[in-house]
């Protein structure tokens, strides 16, 4: 697992300055701060899977006879090991979480997924029967972002620093704010 480390330039916490950086997975810390920005070309500056969610998608993969994925499949920055505290898909109801003891995040946008799901981070092989993609579209797919997304299903939350700071592994989560149940 990667650990992230923030730290807000001197002047200001605004992370728009940022440039790009490189992820190195064998770290022990992620760095981006006023000299430093990690992004997704066409996407947000944090990407976050939630296990129990892997949990449920590799529950319905093995139902079917398909082998389960990990979650370098989804590349997050952020995967959060929280047993049964939080159910699969809880995430999609936060707006706005806290880790640690300074950092905030806010959602930018639920995270779409595409046919890289199916590559295998390992052997970088394409999985011949399209999973886990196909069978995220069987339960994942959300009318109310198909203007945006298509058919692509949702896995994850795309989010935007708020407040900078320093995360270590093992760091508490705490949700802020939650959508409003319709």
């Amino acid at each position: 697992m990667v650990k992230s480390h923030y730290q807000p330039s001197s002047s200001s916490s605004d992370t728009s300055s940022l440039r790009k950086t490189e992820l190195h997975t064998e770290a022990d810390e992620l760095v981006l701060d006023a000299e430093h920005r990690l992004v997704y070309q066409d996407e947000c500056a944090v990407a976050l899977a939630n296990e129990s969610s892997l949990a449920e998608l590799n529950r319905r993969l093995t139902a079917k006879g398909r082998p389960p994925v990990g979650y370098r499949n989804f590349r997050p920055n952020i995967f959060l090991r929280t047993g049964a505290q939080v159910p699969p898909f809880g995430e999609d109801a936060w707006r706005r979480i806290g880790l640690g003891s300074s950092v905030v995040l806010k959602l930018a946008k639920p995270c779409h997924r595409c046919t890289t799901t199916t590559t295998d981070p390992e052997s970088g092989r394409k999985n011949d029967h399209f999973e886990p993609l196909e069978t995220l579209k069987e339960f994942r797919v959300r009318e109310e972002y198909s203007h945006l997304y298509s058919s692509s299903p949702l896995f994850g939350l795309s989010l935007s620093p708020v407040v900078l700071g320093t995360l270590r592994l093992g760091d508490s989560l705490t949700v802020l704010e939650e959508k409003q149940k319709q």
